[in-house]
């Protein structure tokens, strides 16, 4: 999995830190394949062998759960950029009061 996040990362650092993670895991899982062919041999005592290969199931799991350095996703996606936040429209404006009928005397 680490060399496949090496590959798509975006980051220099990322990609160079998830080359050496792949590069353990590669020599963990040969060590592991090492102690699997020991186990079948009578020469060493069967506890050791499992303590040992228990040992490199630790650590192999240790690599796997290495974190990125670089955010897992695009930050320059247009979707993914901050936007004004949502003003809802002004109302409109109240129509202004209607104007009082003025009387005038004179024409009475």
């Amino acid at each position: 999995m680490s060399r496949l996040r090496a590959s798509l990362s975006n980051s220099p650092l990322d990609r160079e830190i998830q080359a050496h993670v792949a590069k353990a895991e590669r020599s963990l899982l040969s060590a592991l394949d090492a102690c699997m062919s020991a186990r079948k041999n009578d020469k060493y005592g069967q506890a050791y062998v499992a303590r040992v290969r228990r040992d490199l199931e630790r650590a192999l799991g240790a690599t796997q759960s290495v974190r990125r350095i670089a955010p897992g996703f695009d930050i320059s996606d247009p979707d993914l950029q901050p936007t004004a936040p949502y003003e809802p429209p002004a109302p409109p404006p109240e129509p202004p009061p209607p104007e009082p009928e003025v009387l005038d005397e004179d024409a009475a």
